[in-house]
């Protein structure tokens, strides 16, 4: 069993180099990449070898100097540019690092127009076929994201994202069936599935189907999961708890061996070294 941290636990955004620090000192030495930290060049040359961690990427990592959101299925080629560029230099750090995994977001059927505290905000789509569009650009950047991935040994793992009653119809891949259909349209052993758990919670709510069911369906093609919980109606982040319908996800008999991310937030770094050892207490018994 493969437990990680993810760089984003910590309320306090500081340096790459101080959060691996800072967990090294509690005896974290697994660590997914993504946000909550800034990154220089210097930092990611470091991590070639100065480190004796273990590295996953999250999505958008290393944070370019220049933000944009990364939307495989857009209709702006400047975009989709940007966006397989990171992906592809994600992909290429792994191979340097001894990293095997890279997730990435699903795509937007509109790009966003702003940020609304927790997610983006997002113009409606204009009619329904601008989903099935949005879905087959990002299908075939994707299929290319694969290949090169593929050839580098790498797994790139498409995440489920949060969808609330804002978010409905604007996100791709809210069901199970849509992602059961990427695995069809790309049948590569390279392309799997990042499952978040809080994400689903609020997403199966929404959409009103079983969350344990959607595991099922899906399981065969999970390769790593985020995990943090909420009340299903917003993504905040908290943490799972003994009682948590999560702990279920977790031994899932397909499941037992999947690296997995906690992505909950915490104040503390001692909050987060307690929580990280009693989850991995949990998940030995």
């Amino acid at each position: 069993m493969d437990l990680f941290a993810s760089t984003n636990c910590l309320s306090t955004k500081t340096s790459l180099t101080d959060k691996l620090k800072m967990y090294a000192s509690a005896g974290i030495f697994k660590v997914d990449l993504g946000a909550g930290v800034t990154v220089s060049e210097v930092e990611l040359s470091n991590l070639y070898g100065k480190y004796d961690c273990e590295f996953q990427i999250h999505n958008y990592f290393p944070p370019p100097e220049e933000s944009f959101v990364l939307n495989l299925a857009s209709s702006n080629t400047t975009t989709v540019k940007l966006s397989h560029e990171m992906a592809i230099n994600a992909v290429d750090l792994l191979t340097r690092i001894n990293g095997n995994i890279y997730s990435i977001h699903p795509g937007f059927v509109t790009d966003p127009t702003g940020f609304g505290g927790i997610s983006f905000t997002f113009p409606a789509p204009k009619s329904p076929e601008d989903r099935i569009v949005a879905m087959e650009r990002f299908i075939s950047n994707l299929r290319l994201l694969t290949a090169h991935a593929e050839r580098a040994n790498i797994q790139i793992i498409v995440e489920n994202q949060v969808i609330d009653h804002n978010l409905k119809g604007k996100i791709l891949l809210d069901t199970a069936s849509e992602f059961l259909d990427l695995f069809r349209s790309i049948p590569s052993p390279a392309l799997g599935m990042l499952l978040d758990t809080g994400h689903l919670n609020v997403t199966s709510q929404t959409l009103g189907f079983d969350r344990m069911q959607f595991v099922e369906l899906l399981a065969p093609y999970i390769r790593s999961m985020h995990v943090h919980d909420n009340d299903g109606t917003a993504d905040y982040h908290r943490p799972i708890n003994h009682d948590s319908w999560i702990l279920d996800v977790l031994k899932h008999p397909l499941l037992k061996s999947v690296p997995i991310v906690i992505e909950a937030k915490f104040e503390s770094l001692q909050d987060l070294t307690r929580h990280f050892f009693w989850l991995e207490d949990q998940l030995q018994k």
